[in-house]
């Protein structure tokens, strides 16, 4: 269930845009595409009427605070993602000694909660985790 009432339009809208970048070329495809839009928003409005249709971008802030992850978003995305990206601090290694400290419990959590929706989403059986998030969060 999404908590935000219009983040899907949005998250169909921010699509909808990328793929228009990529095969509009000319003015029949911009009269296509925005055609495609205008099936998009009603296709929403008639499966649920009231629905709010904002044309607006959607960030991978708004993704996180849907998801309930927005302190991880503000804290371990943000620097992380600077290796992703390339950043020339990370590129240097100039973010290694902020990050080698929570490197092994960073990818120790994210590989529980995949397990947590593995077992929530699919017929996995998942072993009691309960252990090592204990010692997840005290490693003593």
């Amino acid at each position: 269930m999404i908590k935000k009432h219009g983040f899907l339009f949005r998250k169909a809208y921010s699509e909808w845009e990328e793929d228009k970048k990529m095969f509009v070329r000319d003015a029949g495809g911009e009269k296509e595409a925005t055609k495609a839009l205008e099936d998009l928003k009603r296709a929403f409005q008639q499966s649920s009427p009231g629905y709010p249709v904002e044309c607006k971008r959607i960030t991978v802030r708004d993704a996180a605070d849907v998801a309930g992850f927005l302190e991880n978003y503000e804290s371990a995305y943000r620097i992380y993602c600077q290796f992703t990206h390339g950043a020339m601090r990370a590129v240097l290694g100039h973010l290694d000694d902020t990050t080698d400290t929570i490197d092994t419990p960073m990818v120790s959590w994210c590989v529980l909660q995949m397990l947590d929706h593995l077992q929530t989403d699919t017929p996995a059986q998942i072993p009691n985790l309960v252990p090592f998030r204990k010692r997840l969060i005290r490693p003593d």
